[in-house]
Parts: C-alpha cells; sequence; structure tokens
C-alpha cells in the first residue's frame, strides 16, 4: 500500500469509528446526554497505534512479579553508535521499550537516560516534530508520579506513530514498531533465568504472536522497501517458528528456544 493510501485508510478508519463511537455511545447514554469520551479515545488510538504500546508488554511483566534487571536494556551511550537510517530508527523502537520497561518499574533515573537517546534518535532521523515540547515536559514533571508518566510516555508512542504516517514516513514507522516489538520479546525472554519454565512468562510470549501478525500485515505491501527488507524476512522467521504446532494452544521448548535464539541474536545485531 502506498504511503498516501495508508494514510488516508488511517484518516478514513479514524473518523469512521469516531463517527460510530460517538452514535453507540450516544445510544447508550442518550437518557444521560453524555458521550464516553474515554471510550472513543481507545478505539481512535486503535488506529492510530496498531500495536499494543509497549506499556502492555512490561506492564504484564511487572503484574508476575518479575524483576527489573539491572543492564539488561540497550546502553544509552549506544546511541552514538547508530548512523545508518535503519538503525537510528529500529533504535529508536529499541529504547521506546526500554523506556516503557524502566517507566513501568518507576526507575527516574533510568527514564530520563532513555528519554534523552529517543530524543536524539528523533533529532537524527529528522522527526522532531513527532515529539512534542509538553509531552517531554510533562513527562519530566511526571518522574515521582508512576501512573501519570506511564500515561503521558503511552501518548508519546501514539503521537509518533500518527506523526511519521501524516507525514509520510510509514516506513519509518515500521522500523519503530519492529525494534519496539523487537525489544519487548527480547527483554521478556531475559526477565528470568528459568523463562521456559515460567508459565506466566511462556503465555506472556504466546501472546506476542498476534501483535507479530499484526505487524507483519501491516508491513505486508511494503516488504520490498529496501528498509524494511530485512527487518520484514525477520519477522517472518520468527512467525513460522510460532506457526510450527498450528492448533495447539501451548508453546513447545523447541519452540520457545528457537524464538529465543532469533530474537537475541537479531537484537544483537541491531543494537551493536
Amino acid at each position: 500500500m502506498k504511503t498516501r493510501g495508508l494514510k488516508r485508510l488511517i484518516n478514513s478508519g479514524i473518523l469512521i469509528i469516531l463517527l460510530a463511537a460517538i452514535f453507540s455511545c450516544n445510544q447508550s447514554n442518550k437518557k444521560q446526554g453524555k458521550i464516553d469520551k474515554d471510550q472513543i479515545k481507545s478505539e481512535i488510538e486503535e488506529v492510530v497505534y496498531p500495536l499494543p504500546s509497549p506499556f502492555e508488554l512490561t506492564k504484564m511483566l511487572n503484574e508476575i512479579e518479575a524483576t527489573f534487571i539491572i543492564g539488561i536494556t540497550n546502553p544509552p551511550e549506544n546511541v552514538e553508535n547508530y548512523l545508518i537510517l535503519e538503525k537510528q530508527a529500529l533504535n529508536l523502537g529499541v529504547y521506546s521499550s526500554d523506556l516503557a520497561y524502566a517507566a513501568t518499574y518507576n526507575l527516574t533515573n533510568e527514564i530520563q537516560l532513555h528519554l534523552n537517546t529517543i530524543k536524539k534518535l528523533a533529532k537524527d532521523l529528522d522527526i522532531t516534530g513527532a515529539i512534542k515540547q509538553d509531552l517531554l515536559i510533562k513527562i519530566e514533571n511526571s518522574l515521582n508520579n508512576k501512573e501519570q508518566i506511564t500515561e503521558v510516555i503511552t501518548d508519546l508512542f501514539y503521537e509518533t506513530y500518527s506523526y511519521l504516517n501524516k507525514n509520510n514516513n510509514t516506513d519509518l514507522s515500521y522500523l519503530i514498531l519492529s525494534g519496539t516489538w523487537i525489544e519487548g520479546m527480547y527483554l521478556t525472554l531475559n526477565i528470568s533465568d528459568n523463562t521456559f519454565d515460567n508459565i506466566n512468562i511462556v503465555k506472556i510470549i504466546m501472546k506476542q504472536e498476534e501483535s507479530l501478525k499484526k505487524l507483519l500485515e501491516l508491513m505486508e505491501e511494503m516488504k520490498g522497501n529496501q528498509l524494511l527488507k530485512d527487518v520484514y524476512e525477520k519477522l517472518i522467521e520468527i512467525n513460522k517458528v510460532y506457526e510450527l504446532e498450528k492448533g495447539t494452544d501451548a508453546l513447545s521448548q523447541k519452540q520457545l528456544i528457537k524464538i529465543s535464539d532469533i530474537i537475541t541474536n537479531y537484537r544483537e545485531e541491531i543494537v551493536k
């Protein structure tokens, strides 16, 4: 799908969902004379940001009481190494997941460090317009408020994705989404020494198959794009492992090890 066509589709989708949501809410709340704004916002965000935000994954890790692991994220100083467009965009996604991971555990120093890397990469990619100054100020003012900073950083994800697509940078948005997904999986797979024996972590890994398929569906018509070619092929490779035992509601240890190997090796290639 051409970028312009995708932009029209997204804008049309938002309008349709908005109208449908308003109509639905008007019907259900007719007597009260009000509209459920949160519901409308949720529906719009689902179109604007097609995958679960990084917080959805890191929140699950937090809920199963997985501890924060120091050194697991991409070191902020690595940002100086990324000089080509593909690496910059992929690592903007990586650092976005790292930012969400730190924010989920309310680690203010790590939040600030990863936020700085994101600002630098946005500047390098010439997409600083995607990161609104008021959002950055809100983040810095919310460092000691876990719920508030989670909400503001989530808005940052939505705003960035929306900005890129409105400005015909769909390939960049897909690279960033890919980097975000890969890093989220990397964090999940390396959060524990006994990952494959932890049923809760295995369930989280299983849930990521759906978002992977959605990402591949989005990228399908741009898979020939030179910027996206390598990451698309790697994501296809991971998807094939998920599909090895179709019809079952579990992943075998063989599948888990294979997914872990692909993710870990490719992530190492991205961040070096």
